[in-house]
């Protein structure tokens, strides 16, 4: 059965360094018992916006055309989540495509202060891009992603282990 997986967090929590990391190393595939060809959603991984009105957010309509067509080839395809995949429904309107796939969600967790760290280095921080009040607001929408979709969608949340690594929590 294919499976489709958005990896799920606040921005700078390492949803991009996840998806690069799965695509090049076995321990991930080890860790989560995936057999198969693993691909990722490009478009998702290339148009990222800043803010709802970005022109590049129109651009991740093409993630459920692009993912369609990654099933055709791979067994898991990965799909980096922003907030504004969840406001569009695509999490269910590529559902509603691939109804013979499983899809899931990943969410990566981090700690508050490591984020604003992680953050610092980011060229979209702006003067308020790395406040306590915008962390806040993205660890509310992580928590309204998983409040919306765990009856829908399984999700498995997961920390980066400090080592190069990954590990399950339960």
């Amino acid at each position: 059965m294919k499976k489709i997986i958005w990896i799920v967090g606040p921005s700078a929590s390492g949803k991009e360094t996840f998806i690069r990391y799965a695509l090049e190393n076995n321990s991930i595939h080890k860790l989560f018992n995936w057999k198969g060809v693993v691909s990722a959603s490009q478009e998702s991984l290339k148009n990222t916006g800043a803010y709802d009105e970005d022109p590049v957010i129109k651009q991740r309509e093409n993630i459920l055309e692009e993912v369609v067509e990654l099933t055709k080839k791979s067994d898991i395809v990965l799909i980096k989540w922003q907030y504004v995949d969840s406001k569009k429904d695509r999490p269910e309107r590529l559902k509603a495509l691939l109804t013979r796939a499983r899809h899931s969600a990943i969410i990566l967790q981090v700690d508050k202060a490591d984020l604003k760290i992680q953050r610092q280095s980011k060229i979209w921080v702006k003067d308020n891009g790395n406040s306590d009040q915008v962390i806040e607001l993205e660890f509310d929408y992580i928590q309204k992603f998983y409040n919306r979709f765990k009856e829908n969608f399984p999700v498995t949340f997961v920390r980066n282990d400090g080592h190069g690594g990954y590990k399950i929590l339960p």
